[in-house]
């Protein structure tokens, strides 16, 4: 397994792509700084997931996994000697982290400038909501993971991914956390995180991929 997990950021590490991405999402954290809000409000706007970064993690879905498809790889992959689950796990834990890293950008970048221009950094809730949206982040990677396996191709991935990320946000932004306290909410997340993984390495334990 972590001879599979280092094969994944090797690759991941080598694309261009991933540099491209980490610009853009720092650059769109740098300017949505500039507005006049305080460390705590933005805090609040950024756990939101901005439209940015939906599109960087629907863009690592199509890069992670739609890609094997369209190259034919996952069929290389599996005569590697590895089973499928452990080459999807590795898959899963390369996009998690990764996606962890870009997270952070993105909501780090404006809140420190925020705080430090506007004040108001610190709050008591703070960590409730961070942890929403970190485990709404996981939910968000684990159902594009799944529509990446069953969808197959790039450009649909892509599209359909953004789709995902931004459904999910609205739908805990607008219905779930005005209504539910935050402790059930980030539960729920991990605990369709995990069924949607389930699905994932049972749809590709069967798949034809050749």
């Amino acid at each position: 397994m972590d001879r599979l997990i280092k094969a994944n950021f090797y690759k991941l590490i080598k694309r261009q792509e991933t540099y491209f991405l980490l610009f853009l999402i720092c650059m769109e954290s740098a300017v949505s700084a500039s507005i006049p809000k305080t460390g705590y409000a933005m805090l609040i706007d950024r756990c939101n997931i901005p439209i940015a970064l939906d599109l960087e993690l629907a863009f690592l879905a199509v890069i992670i996994f739609a890609e094997n498809y369209a190259k034919g790889t996952w069929y290389g992959e599996f005569l590697s000697g590895y089973a499928r689950k452990n080459i999807l796990i590795s898959k899963l834990v390369v996009y998690g982290v990764v996606s962890l890293m870009v997270s952070i950008f993105a909501i780090g970048i404006p809140v420190i400038i925020s705080s430090c221009i506007n004040g108001g950094g610190s709050h008591s809730d703070c960590y409730a909501i961070l942890l929403v949206f970190f485990t709404k982040n996981l939910l968000i990677i684990s159902v594009m993971s799944l529509a990446a396996i069953i969808l197959r191709k790039r450009i649909v991935t892509l599209a359909v991914g953004t789709g995902i990320s931004f459904f999910i946000t609205k739908i805990s932004e607008y219905l779930l956390e005005p209504m539910i306290p935050n402790i059930v909410i980030s539960f729920a997340y991990i605990l369709l995180s995990f069924i949607c993984i389930k699905v994932s390495i049972r749809i590709l334990s069967f798949q034809d991929v050749q």
